[in-house]
């Protein structure tokens, strides 16, 4: 049984609190796929270092979406197709790409119940039920995207298969990203990191697999992703600004520099040879 800790505001945190690896990882199901944008470590360590900022970010992308619906003719309340909202609610890479690998690597049927910890928005929560008919949980810590996931979900009309809890889950130095070896950080390389990604203590390779068996992992698989995800943010980025004027009517502006200036941030990473991409799959016995 997982036990959920009730979220905290972001005025009662003034640290940051880690938990040892080990404990987090025992607590985590089996099999497990770590392939999503980190979106839940980069929301806690974006929300303890940077409070006032994280609030923009959350209000930021929560409107996008709701005018990314309102662009598609869809008004408040209105009833939703997941084709139409997976469009716009995956906070990670490739979309529900991502997703379909992970349904194919996994297995995962109608006979399955995933546990989705940093669910942000629920997309991918909600991909998950409506491809699969899989029963899920979608744990996120901030309330404000609880509350408009939970919201995404009954509009999707698939409450009945997705359970969305506001909650605090044992914190994972696990990313979807990884420290090439033998690179020398620059000062500006390591603001970078904490500044606009939201990433500290960034692992190398060696590091996921001795976290892994030191939680009880077994068939530990590490694919590296470098190629694709390098591919991915250029793409993203080039488009991104050849659509400017779409995105200026759609987002705004604020919204629009504010996503400028992450998507060029990570390209100029992967560009430089700093970080590398990559997808963990690892099984563990739950007794």
């Amino acid at each position: 049984m997982i036990k959920v800790i009730p979220p905290k505001t972001v005025k009662q945190y003034d640290r940051w609190d880690r938990v040892h690896y080990r404990s987090a990882l025992e607590c985590v199901p089996s099999p497990v796929v770590f392939d999503s944008i980190p979106s839940a470590k980069q929301t806690l360590w974006h929300m303890y270092r940077r409070p006032n900022l994280l609030l923009v970010f959350l209000d930021d992308h929560i409107e996008r979406v709701r005018q990314e619906l309102k662009e598609l003719g869809y008004k408040d309340g209105d009833f939703l197709k997941v084709e139409d909202v997976c469009k716009f609610d995956q906070m990670h890479y490739y979309g529900t790409q991502a997703i379909d690998e992970a349904i194919k690597e996994l297995r995962i049927s109608s006979s399955h119940h995933v546990l989705d910890v940093g669910s942000g928005l629920g997309g991918p929560a909600r991909y998950l039920a409506h491809k699969t008919n899989c029963a899920v949980t979608a744990l996120e810590l901030q309330e404000d995207l609880h509350n408009e996931a939970g919201n995404l979900t009954e509009r999707c009309n698939l409450q009945h298969k997705l359970t969305h809890i506001a909650g605090d889950f044992l914190h994972l130095d696990l990313e979807d990203f990884y420290q090439q070896s033998g690179v020398t950080l620059t000062e500006e390389d390591k603001q970078s990191y904490e500044r606009d990604l939201y990433m500290k203590n960034l692992p190398e390779k060696d590091a996921y697999f001795k976290q892994l068996e030191e939680a009880g992992f077994m068939d530990i698989q590490f694919q590296d992703l470098t190629g694709e995800f390098l591919s991915f943010v250029s793409k993203r980025q080039h488009e991104f600004v050849e659509n400017k004027e779409r995105h200026l009517r759609v987002i705004g502006q604020d919204a629009y520099d504010g996503l400028l200036d992450f998507y060029t941030t990570v390209k100029r990473l992967f560009n430089d040879g700093l970080c590398g991409g990559c997808r963990v799959i690892a099984t563990k016995q739950i007794s």
